[in-house]
């Protein structure tokens, strides 16, 4: 997430005088339809979007989006020997089931740059991945901290939608704080998103304990996966759903636009 992001500043770093530039933070809330993704659960995340207009004055931007989330975590701690001759260590441990997207559109603008409120609507195309990863983290008996994470579910596939939304300009609103040069708009937008295959994920909000979950038996067809974490005493396990991609969603955010330059 971190190269992502040194990569939008980098870039619109280097154009963000040229023609016109957009970078945006935000807030999605990605929501499943549930009678096509039963065992999904909201997502929330971070996310940033670098938008370039190839042509000044064109009602047109080209747009990279991309979003950092996750919908399902549990975290334990247990008391465990890892050292001959020392007190038990607490570990912790947890386990979470994360959603990510990078989605490429055209961002088509409704209204003028210098009105207050200005709306967009948004072809996107990409691609989303579903990860489960387990982690832990402990001291020793010297204070030296260890900690690590597995990969244990990785699923990527290709996705479309699109977004329609509307930005309120700041500038006009906070006329005495802010330079023209440099515009700052507040977004909201709704979005869906629909997958073209079959994704499999999981949710460790229903993980168990292989020796104890009784359930594990009943379905033949069910597919179990191992949440490794070779610190923990317990065989935990977490289905593996899979059903098509189908979700909408809101977004909020922060943009920040770069003029023309003057020559």
């Amino acid at each position: 997430m971190k190269k992502i992001l040194l990569f939008i500043l980098l870039f619109a770093s280097d154009f963000g005088f040229s023609q016109k530039t957009q970078f945006c933070l935000y807030t999605p809330i990605d929501v499943p339809i549930r009678s096509i993704m039963p065992n999904m659960r909201v997502n929330l995340g971070f996310g940033a979007s670098f938008a370039y207009r190839p042509i000044f004055g064109f009602p047109m931007l080209a747009e990279i989006k991309t979003s950092f989330g996750r919908y399902a975590t549990q975290t334990t701690t247990e008391s465990v020997q890892l050292y001959q001759n020392y007190k038990a260590t607490n570990v912790h441990s947890s386990y979470a089931s994360k959603f990510n997207k990078y989605l490429i559109g055209t961002k088509w603008l409704i209204g003028y740059d210098i009105h207050t409120i200005r709306g967009f609507i948004t072809p996107q195309i990409g691609l989303a991945n579903f990860r489960t990863i387990s982690s832990y983290n402990f001291n020793d008996p010297n204070s030296k901290n260890y900690s690590g994470k597995h990969v244990d579910l990785r699923n990527l596939g290709g996705v479309y939608g699109g977004e329609i939304g509307f930005e309120i300009l700041l500038n006009n609103v906070f006329k005495k704080k802010m330079s023209s040069n440099v515009k700052h708009r507040l977004l909201v937008s709704g979005s869906i998103l629909r997958g073209f295959t079959t994704f499999q994920y999981t949710n460790t909000n229903y993980m168990q304990d292989l020796n104890t979950a009784s359930h594990l038996n009943g379905d033949a067809n069910s597919l179990y996966i191992y949440l490794q974490n070779k610190y923990s005493y317990a065989n935990n396990v977490t289905e593996v759903y899979s059903s098509k991609l189908f979700m909408w969603g809101i977004n909020i955010g922060y943009v920040i636009n770069f003029e023309q330059k003057d020559e």
